[in-house]
């Protein structure tokens, strides 16, 4: 949450006042939002797989 809202401090320094619209904000948070679930799905996914491999060393590699 820190992070959006020195994006959109940023945002309001480099673009001014006036280009900060309702949709802008809008926009910002779901961009904001998606970027944050696709790390958590590939976090999770890179979690999962490495526990994989460790199970599957065990076997001996056959």
């Amino acid at each position: 949450m820190i992070v959006l809202v020195g994006l959109l401090a940023a945002d309001l320094i480099s673009e001014g006042p006036e280009r900060i619209t309702a949709a802008y904000l809008v926009a910002r948070v779901v961009v904001f939002g998606g970027g944050w679930l696709g790390g958590v799905l590939v976090i999770r996914w890179l979690a999962r797989r490495a526990a994989d491999d460790s199970r599957g060393a065990d076997d001996g590699g056959a």
